[in-house]
């Protein structure tokens, strides 16, 4: 395993699926420290076609063309000096996989057509199939997403949506809310022809629940409401 060495501190990230090509784009800004002077920039990252990487500091910035990858890691050489705060931009490709893991698709059938929903998987260590990071449960960050999806279709994730605009005829952008600082396997999303109903308990309890069909979504709702007020 490479040595860690930059502290991560909040990650952007901007992904855009092309459900139909099983891949999608990624844009990832990383706000980082250092600790002591390093030589090279090393994140976590598998199967991910890097094709940008630039550095942001306070006073300048930088594209960054002296970088490789491995199986398991992106190295971006670079001089960067102790007690350094600065931003990692990085742009690329990704695969939209079948095995449960990472970012993956799964399909199910509502009134005889074949659907199709994405969702996450990042535990134990699979976020790096999605976003170049710091893969690692003690290095906890702030996450804000952003997903760029087909207008028919919804998505969530572990925040609540902060704002929801179209930007083209076929394409809409979702942002969610900065995450509390947490571990990368943490993060979660998921896109598709999903919707949500919600409930609130006596003890004031907002309770949203999401599903594929909204007569799962009444019955799970209240099923769950009971526990809430008897447990």
């Amino acid at each position: 395993m490479q040595e860690i060495n930059i502290i991560p501190r909040k990650y952007n990230i901007e992904i855009k699926p092309d459900i139909n090509n099983h891949n999608f784009n990624g844009l990832i800004c990383i706000n980082f420290d250092t600790k002591k002077e390093i030589n090279k920039i090393i994140l976590e990252s598998v199967k991910l076609k890097i094709l940008k990487c630039e550095l942001i500091t306070e006073n300048k910035k930088l594209n960054l063309t002296n970088f490789h990858t491995t199986d398991s890691n992106l190295i971006i050489n670079y001089k960067i000096l102790n007690n350094t705060s600065a931003t990692l931009k990085i742009h690329y490709k990704g695969k939209i996989s079948d095995d449960l893991k990472g970012l993956y698709s799964s399909s199910y059938n509502s009134n005889n057509k074949i659907e199709t929903l994405l969702s996450t998987q990042f535990e134990p260590t699979d976020a790096r199939k999605v976003i170049p990071c710091v893969d690692h449960p003690s290095y906890k960050a702030i996450f804000s997403l952003k997903l760029i999806i087909p207008t028919e279709l919804n998505a969530i994730s572990n925040m609540p949506v902060m704002n929801e605009k179209n930007i083209s005829h076929s394409l809409k952008e979702i942002e969610f809310a900065e995450s509390p600082i947490m571990s990368t396997y943490l993060l979660f999303f998921a896109i598709g022809k999903i919707s949500s109903k919600e409930i609130k308990t006596k003890q004031g309890v907002l309770i949203r629940v999401w599903a594929t069909d909204n007569k799962e979504i009444f019955s799970c709702r209240n099923l769950i409401s009971n526990i809430c007020r008897n447990y």
